[in-house]
């Protein structure tokens, strides 16, 4: 790249460059002849940064960064600018390879001084990070210390003081899980919808649940999963508009209570004393621990924790269960997982990269 040599001074009287610090450099494509220290800059810096058109170039590859606080530079050196750092898992778009650097498309807002004005400017740069510290892998790795990470001070406890959580190898997980007979028959043909409708028929009643699919916020989306037989109820989910719940309807009397509505898909304990959902919320990035309690068919107080770095992921064949009254196992993905893959993907390669973990109540 060609280079051009200009030099710089304070002109302190004249108020043009103000301090001379490295941001508030203008840059020229022909040389300033000023009495001062010589130094080359790119034609591209502005100052300091390379900057680029971001639709004129397209990223050759995406990579993901394999650990936290990985810095990226203003030049390919570790004696360059740090500009900042990314955190593990993030997803970088590199426009090209040059040694052991990856040079990647980055938004940075600088302090500068243009037309003798001092301005913040925020635009699309070339940034380095180096090559060894990020991959093609778009799975992330949950750590020990990420397993009770919460940054959602809204519910009601953290989750270290609800529950002792550890890691389970795949055998075990598998072992627990061909002895763990389910209380939830899971049946999407029992109830079929015609006409955007389902038509549930019971011996004392009869309900209708009909589907609202508009663009309002009364948007709403029925669909069948299946039976809790020891409560006499069923399941289904109900999509709404930018959210989604489960709700069971009563056999005896078709009714729907509002205590009966759920972040996600309940799991029933073995002796049916309480319910345990986890789901992910994309809209506000975490995963939602939620617990209630069940006696004599009614609902307790939930309780409800916030997960910052990972969330439920289930296939056909590993899925959420309990293995008593106090203890779940749970198939994992880190979070930073989901937002890499679009949320896409196939079991088979989710079960390479899932992991394992049990989930025990300190209070029972």
């Amino acid at each position: 790249m060609k280079k051009y040599k200009v030099f710089l001074v304070c002109l302190v009287a004249i108020g043009f460059f103000g301090s001379c610090k490295d941001q508030a450099t203008t840059v020229s494509s022909e040389p300033i002849s000023i009495v001062g220290e010589e130094v080359e800059v790119y034609k591209e810096l502005n100052p300091g940064g390379i900057l680029l058109d971001f639709d004129a170039e397209s990223p050759i590859a995406t990579y993901y960064v394999s650990e936290d606080d990985v810095p990226y530079f203003q030049g390919p050196s570790v004696d360059s600018k740090v500009l900042g750092k990314y955190g593990k898992g993030i997803e970088l778009d590199v426009l090209e390879i040059s040694g052991d650097w990856l040079v990647v498309r980055e938004r940075i807002s600088r302090d500068v001084v243009e037309e003798g004005k001092e301005i913040n400017r925020t635009a699309w740069e070339k940034v380095f990070v180096p090559k060894g510290k990020a991959s093609k892998n778009p799975f992330v790795k949950v750590e020990d210390n990420e397993l009770y990470s919460t940054t959602n001070t809204d519910y009601n406890t953290h989750p270290s003081t609800l529950f002792d959580m550890g890691w389970l190898s795949k055998k075990e997980f598998e072992k627990a899980s061909k002895q763990h007979v389910s209380a939830f028959k899971a049946d999407t043909l029992k109830f079929v919808q015609e006409n955007k409708v389902y038509k549930l028929e019971f011996d004392s009643c009869e309900r209708l649940l009909e589907d609202n699919i508009s663009e309002s916020d009364d948007y709403s989306r029925y669909e069948y999963k299946g039976t809790f037989e020891k409560l006499n109820r069923e399941v289904f989910y109900v999509g709404l508009y930018e959210a989604w719940n489960y709700i069971m309807i009563d056999r005896e009397d078709c009714s729907i209570e509002n205590d009966w509505n759920f972040l996600d898909m309940p799991v029933l304990s073995p002796k049916g004393t309480r319910f345990a959902t986890i789901g992910y919320d994309p809209y506000m990035d975490e995963t939602n621990v939620q617990l209630i309690p069940l006696k004599n068919g009614k609902l307790g107080e939930s309780i409800n924790v916030s997960i910052e770095k990972w969330t439920i992921w289930e296939t056909e064949r590993y899925k959420m269960f309990w293995v008593d009254e106090n203890t779940f196992y749970v198939p994992i993905l880190h979070v930073r997982t989901l937002s890499n893959t679009r949320n896409v993907i196939e079991d088979k390669e989710a079960e390479k990269h899932l992991q394992f973990i049990f989930c025990t109540l300190k209070k029972a």
